[in-house]
């Protein structure tokens, strides 16, 4: 069964991504930017399906994308093994709920 993620809030987010900032390569600084951005103002609603995360594209509308629990983002940073802001922001998400 699918679950929307409820975002924490603002200051939990802001503070994970700043620890999460220490010590990060310039690309990895780029994506945490990107996400922190997406996570703060688009506030996009994130779905738990089975074995993966359905995030919308924050840059085409319509689009969505598929964090996958094993093989990561289907997005073109993700395909590539870049940094994504998606799996980014799950990252973000996920240290801002501790």
């Amino acid at each position: 069964m699918a679950t929307t993620i409820i975002l924490p809030p603002a200051a939990a987010i802001e503070t994970a991504a700043t620890e999460l900032r220490q010590g990060a390569e310039p690309k990895r600084l780029i994506a945490l930017n990107k996400a922190q951005y997406d996570l703060l103002v688009l506030q996009p609603e994130i779905v738990r399906v089975s074995g993966a995360y359905l995030m919308p594209s924050t840059s085409r509308a319509g689009l969505v994308h598929r964090v996958d629990d094993v093989h990561g983002c289907d997005c073109e940073a993700g395909r590539a093994g870049r940094q994504c802001r998606h799996a980014v922001a799950l990252e973000i998400i996920e240290a801002a709920q501790q």
